[in-house]
């Protein structure tokens, strides 16, 4: 695999299953695969399917693999991970997107993206110093 590099299951399948994490490894997660380095919330609901889509191709086994339990029940999506984490191990080795297939967007750019123009509002800041 291409600047691969072992990433904890559970971080993972936060991506690929919706396994739910802390944001900062989430974020991580994200920034790593993408190569973008500021995720805002935009920037995963824009990298989700690519993703998901790259690391099952990279690792198969875990399209077999049913989704985790409800969020609300956290001891169930922990019993879920245990055994994932018990059939894949502990950690995988993941590439990231290769070069050119994630372009960067400044924020209100990548909201676009994401939401419908008519839909984003874009608004003065409060600081006098930064009007122009």
């Amino acid at each position: 695999m291409r600047d691969a590099r072992s990433w904890p299951i559970r971080s993972i399948l936060s991506v690929t299953h919706g396994y739910p994490i802390e944001r900062r490894p989430y974020n991580e997660i994200i920034s790593w695969l993408t190569g973008q380095e500021s995720v805002s919330i935009f920037t995963i609901v824009r990298a989700k399917e690519p993703l998901t889509k790259l690391l099952l191709e990279q690792h198969p086994q875990l399209t077999v693999i049913a989704c985790s339990p409800p969020d609300d029940d956290c001891a169930a999506a922990d019993r879920w991970a245990d055994l994932v984490e018990q059939m894949v191990g502990a950690t995988l080795p993941i590439s990231p997107l290769p070069p050119g297939e994630w372009q960067v967007f400044d924020e209100v750019n990548e909201a676009l993206e994401v939401v419908p123009p008519e839909k984003v509002f874009v608004a003065p800041s409060a600081d006098p110093d930064t009007r122009q």
